[in-house]
């Protein structure tokens, strides 16, 4: 089997083609969204309440562990060393059986992406 060599005209379209499955591995309340190669898993959790906390990020556990799973069905290495988390209870989440390294911030390429075609469009509006 030919592969088609990085760089070519096909590469990106064939590659979405390829993760296009992922998100179907996600389910409520977790949410995932996807730029390029990036992946975001979130979920909001809005209550003081301790045992729906923790029912919460059991969840989103479970979604790391199905995105592991999905991975290793279609050959897909993950970054997990750069894999970042941001949590409000120091909970320690595994991903391919590896700590997740938990941040104040985490820097989603999709999110960068926007704000700087903002910002060089507020700064075209600013010129006119």
């Amino acid at each position: 089997m030919e592969l088609i060599p990085q760089g070519s005209a096909l590469s990106p379209i064939l590659f979405l083609l390829y993760i296009n499955d992922l998100p179907t591995a996600i389910h409520q309340p977790i949410q995932c969204g996807m730029f390029a190669d990036d992946v975001a898993l979130w979920t909001s959790i809005c209550t003081s309440d301790v045992n729906e906390m923790d029912v919460q990020l059991q969840s989103l556990q479970q979604s790391l562990y199905k995105v592991f799973i999905w991975s290793n069905k279609w050959k897909m290495l993950l970054a997990a060393d750069k894999t970042q988390c941001i949590t409000s209870r120091h909970q320690i989440l595994i991903l391919q059986h590896s700590n997740l390294k938990e941040c104040d911030h985490v820097k989603y390429f999709g999110f960068d992406h926007l704000n700087y075609i903002y910002g060089k469009a507020a700064k075209l509006v600013y010129l006119i």
